[in-house]
């Protein structure tokens, strides 16, 4: 009986790129997070000093926070589109795993498993 030891290796390889990458995917969001907090910090410094006077503090704060949410959204769209890749290079090391040489039991169950992981991977799909 053979058994599929490339297909787990390249398997095990994929799986440990996937949680590398989310792991570098949620640093660079909390330090955008921590940038945009670093602002909002600075924002209300700025304005709490007494020569702002209430007119002048209510549109710095405008103008400043819109800047905030405008690069806070920034990095959850950038966030969120790395994630898409991510994922994707992971279904594709997966899919290229898939193919299996035909003949022995161990292959037989290989494939099963491969089958039950593609269709978690596509929604339920098999």
């Amino acid at each position: 009986m053979t058994y599929p030891f490339d297909q787990l290796g390249a398997l095990t390889k994929a799986n440990s790129d996937l949680s590398i990458r989310l792991a570098e995917i949620a640093r660079h969001g909390a330090q955008g997070g921590m940038q945009s907090a670093a602002a909002i910090v600075n924002t209300l410094g700025e304005v709490a000093t007494p020569e702002f006077s209430p007119e002048k503090k209510v549109a710095a704060l405008s103008e400043k926070g819109a800047n905030i949410l405008r690069d806070a959204e920034k990095v959850r769209e950038q966030m969120i589109a790395d994630t898409r890749a991510a994922l994707q290079t992971w279904q594709e090391a997966w899919s290229a795993a898939a193919v299996l040489p035909v003949g022995t039991g161990a292959t037989d169950a290989f494939r099963g498993l491969m089958r039950m992981w593609r269709g978690v991977a596509s929604g339920g799909e098999k």
